[in-house]
């Protein structure tokens, strides 16, 4: 996943952003011009509310600034610093939901520009998940850095004193959240006592709302964390005729779009297997061959 990082030192603007991405020896991705004129739309739209007006010089670099981010995955940033005494109620106000550091300056560390810039653009504020850095570059109060990142981390927690009913509960609402995964797996902890260890796929984006759920709904008192790297096929659900009727497969391809397995749908399987009066196994195997 190719993600530019925005790490905000003490000042951000459309200049100095704009600036720092052309400073990063990067070659950036080309891509259609629809989703920098999407990005474009998002911002102009959000100034409208606020009775904010571009100038022509700003306006081209936003037009630069939003054609080198387009080709990327996602727009990542640090918490931005200010201090609020400073700040316009627009600023404020754009402000909203978005990560503050708290720095001591009077001077005004970002604009009500800068803010909506950032609102409409980053979609993610936090610590890095960079894994690997390929370019920084560098303006005048913060620096952006562009490599590949985490696409999931591992939340785990190990819990031995929780009513076993309660994990059906916990896990549908971790999947809700947003987890990519989730399983349970029994182990031994100190003492010999016999523990659940939970374990959940989450996007790096969700990781906070991810470890609160844990914290909240479970009897642990820590979650750790930490970056894994998958590689997954592509999937296709897929209404497919077969001799006993329709079912539903799950199609796996890879990266060049051959097809690697077909899977048909056990709810289906389950269904076709009651309603006919034969075996479910014998179905299953005789269509997972197929």
């Amino acid at each position: 996943m190719l993600i530019a990082y925005i790490d905000c030192l003490s000042k951000v603007s459309i200049e100095t952003l704009h600036q720092a991405l052309i400073n990063a020896p990067f070659s950036f991705p080309r891509v259609a011009h629809q989703k920098a004129n999407v990005l474009m739309t998002d911002l102009t739209n959000l100034l409208r509310k606020q009775k904010l007006v571009v100038t022509p010089k700003e306006k081209h670099l936003l037009e630069q600034l939003f054609e080198r981010i387009s080709g990327l995955d996602q727009v990542m940033a640090s918490p931005i610093p200010c201090n609020q005494r400073t700040l316009s109620t627009k600023t404020i106000s754009l402000l909203k939901n978005i990560p503050l550091k708290k720095v001591k300056t009077k001077k005004e560390t970002i604009s009500p520009l800068g803010a909506a810039l950032m609102a409409s653009m980053v979609d993610h504020f936090g610590e890095s998940p960079l894994q690997k850095i390929e370019a920084v570059g560098e303006a005048d109060g913060l620096r952006v850095l562009i490599g590949e990142g985490f696409p999931v981390l591992m939340v785990e927690a190990t819990i031995d004193d929780m009513n076993p009913q309660l994990y059906d509960y916990i896990i549908e609402r971790l999947f809700e959240a947003g987890a990519v995964d989730v399983t349970l797996q029994p182990i031994q902890m100190k003492k010999n006592r016999p523990a659940i260890l939970l374990s959940c796929q989450s996007p790096w984006e969700k990781k906070d709302k991810i470890c609160d759920l844990i914290l909240k709904e479970t009897t642990t008192f820590g979650v750790r964390y930490y970056p894994v790297e998958r590689k997954v096929l592509t999937r296709e659900l897929k209404t497919i005729a077969t001799k006993v009727g329709k079912i539903r497969f799950k199609i796996g391809k890879d990266e060049k779009g051959n097809i690697i397995k077909q899977i048909p749908e056990y709810e289906d399987v389950k269904r076709i297997a009651s309603s006919e009066g034969v075996s479910c196994l014998k179905l299953y195997q005789s269509l997972f061959q197929k």
